[in-house]
Formats: C-alpha cells, sequence, structure tokens
C-alpha cells in the first residue's frame, strides 16, 4: 500500500515539475518551439507531444493540410483541444502550445499509413484557420520555414516559426498565390526547363481553372510529384531525346505505379538531368536525382499525371524554404539541411 502511494506521489510530482518547467519556459521566451523534422520511409514527420504529461509521437508533415489530426486520410471523428509539445531553440528543453484544436478519427477508410509505421497522423501546416501555424497566432509571424534531409542522410532538421528564421543568402523570391479558398500553398508556375533549355510551354499551360483543377502546389505531404497532361508529355519526350542518346533501353514500370518513363540503369550510370521549375521571379532546380526512382537495375521518372502540377517533398531536398503568409510569399535558397 505505502510502495503504491509513493508511486502515486512520484507521477504527480514528476507532472507538476513538467508543469512549472513549462511556465518558467513560457514567461521568458519569444517563440521557443522548434519542431524536430525527421524522415523515415519517404516521409518526413514532425516529432511532438500531446497531452499532459506529453505522450510522444510523429505526425507527418503537411503543407497541404491545415487541420492537424490522428489517424487516417478520408476520417469520421471528432475534435480536441489539447497541449502539444516540441524541442526548443531555447536549449535542451521542451516548450508547450495550449488549447491546439486537432482532429482525432475513430473510423478511417483508407488506411492512409500501413501497420508498424512510425507517423501517427499529419500536423497540418496549410492558411487554413485550423492549421497549426495559424494557431500559434502572433507568436509566429505568420512565417514558418523547413529544410527537407535527403533520405540517403540520417541527420534531423527542424521546423522554425518567426524570429527564429535566420536569413538566408543568395535566395530567391516568388508569389504565394489562392486558388478557390483552398488550404493550399500554390505557386505561379511558368514554364519547365530541362539542363537549362526551356520547354516553352503555352502560358496557361499552369493556369489555375475555375472548376479548382490546374495551378501548381508545393506540397511536404507527398513524396511523388504530379504535372498536368501537356506539360509532362512534353518534358518526357525532351527526357527520352536525352536518355536515347545514352543508348539506354525502355523497361516496363518496376513499381506498376503507371509512371510514363522507365530505363535500364546501366552499371555506373548517373547522367540524370536537371529539371528546372520556372516560377515568377525565381527558378526552382531540385537536385536531378530526386527525379527520379532508382534502383539496382532500373530507374523512373517520380512524376504522374493528374489535373494540377504538384512539387512534392523529393523535389524540395536541401532546400530552405520560407513561407511568409502575411507578404503571400515563398523564399528559398540552396542549403545542406543535414547542417541545420
Amino acid at each position: 500500500m505505502m510502495a503504491e502511494k509513493i508511486k502515486q506521489l512520484v507521477k504527480i510530482s514528476d507532472h507538476r515539475s513538467f508543469e512549472i518547467g513549462l511556465l518558467l519556459a513560457n514567461r521568458s521566451r519569444v517563440m521557443g518551439v522548434r519542431p524536430v523534422v525527421a524522415h523515415d520511409s519517404w516521409m518526413y514527420m514532425v516529432k511532438l507531444g500531446i497531452g499532459t504529461p506529453p505522450t510522444f509521437t510523429n505526425l507527418e508533415f503537411d503543407t497541404g493540410s491545415s487541420l492537424s489530426f490522428m489517424d487516417g486520410t478520408k476520417t469520421k471523428g471528432f475534435l480536441v483541444v489539447d497541449r502539444f509539445t516540441f524541442a526548443s531553440n531555447l536549449g535542451n528543453r521542451l516548450e508547450a502550445v495550449d488549447n491546439v484544436v486537432f482532429g482525432c478519427s475513430k473510423d478511417t477508410s483508407p488506411d492512409m499509413y500501413h501497420h508498424g509505421t512510425v507517423v501517427s497522423g499529419i500536423i497540418g501546416m496549410g492558411t487554413g484557420a485550423r492549421s497549426f501555424l495559424m494557431q500559434l497566432r502572433g507568436q509566429a509571424k505568420s512565417r514558418f520555414s523547413y529544410c527537407l534531409v535527403p533520405p540517403e542522410r540520417t541527420a534531423q532538421s527542424y521546423l522554425r516559426f518567426g524570429t527564429d528564421i535566420e536569413h538566408i543568402r543568395h535566395a530567391q523570391t516568388t508569389p504565394l498565390l489562392s486558388h478557390h479558398g483552398s488550404d493550399e500553398y500554390y505557386l505561379d508556375l511558368k514554364d519547365l526547363s530541362v539542363e537549362g533549355r526551356l520547354l516553352h510551354l503555352p502560358s496557361d499551360t499552369f493556369k489555375m481553372n475555375p472548376d479548382g483543377t490546374g495551378g501548381c502546389v508545393m506540397d511536404t505531404g507527398t513524396w511523388i510529384n504530379f504535372m498536368v497532361e501537356s506539360a509532362l508529355n512534353a518534358l518526357v519526350r525532351s527526357l527520352e531525346e536525352h536518355f536515347q542518346r545514352h543508348n539506354l533501353r525502355k523497361v516496363e514500370d518496376p513499381y506498376k505505379a503507371d509512371f510514363k518513363l522507365c530505363y535500364e540503369k546501366p552499371r555506373g550510370f548517373s547522367s540524370y538531368l536537371a529539371i528546372g521549375f520556372h516560377l515568377r521571379g525565381a527558378v526552382l532546380r531540385p537536385r536531378p536525382k530526386s527525379f527520379f526512382f532508382i534502383n539496382k537495375n532500373s530507374f523512373c521518372l517520380s512524376m504522374k499525371e493528374d489535373q494540377h502540377t504538384l512539387i512534392g517533398a523529393a523535389l524540395q531536398q536541401n532546400r530552405r524554404m520560407v513561407f511568409d503568409i502575411r507578404k503571400r510569399r515563398l523564399t528559398f535558397a540552396e542549403e545542406n539541411c543535414a547542417r541545420d
């Protein structure tokens, strides 16, 4: 009996100590929240604790959503208000954000995360009122930044907010657009280039249509990239010309994922092409290898056809991205994200 009482007292005391530590930290900080961003199985995730005391978990980092939720894509459930706890930019301690609204599902279809995954839901960073960014209110000053570490590296990076975002050297800036009340981040994509040569696509190729289709979205919540049919066909033709000069042999898509362009991979082959996204006022040039799924014997262009163009997480690796919602602009520059 005495042992049980002591055990309960220790638990209560630990809880109280944790509460006091957070209160003291909150009094002195300007904006101490700096969540860890890690990657697993081609997915970027934010590490956080939920509740008091916190139960720690991982949520997929998703700039294409506004509501944070647990377990699933299409879901039935309820909204919950609780405390989120993160790593801090003020040393080896934790920072809490109270009264965060998020979804808790009780019935999901389809199952987004397979059994055994380290991710239990998403944390939405879109422009909607219930996104985590918007719930930080003035603390984040409507700005957030991330730098995605390539999967071949084991390092982590950080999700930064407000004054925690450092000045970026040699940066480019392009406007952020809105589309049909969507919470996603749209860019004004003008054209594509292959090895610096513009494809000279028609000016309306990436336009945003009245029915909600079209446009170009930046989305960390998907690894695969998507492109409207006419642009993807033009890109494939340009890539085919290059790979034909290397006498590469086309093969069927080994992933059965409807990839349009796959080749047999010769030993030592590394001549992947640099593809550029020509935006209003800026050019995003992802790492050439990040456009392809590469295995020992073959490689495929990781781009699928859709009614809109989507720049996924793979194409944002080793780029410092700064989203300024108030000024409606995206600033980015090349960076070694493993050193974040």
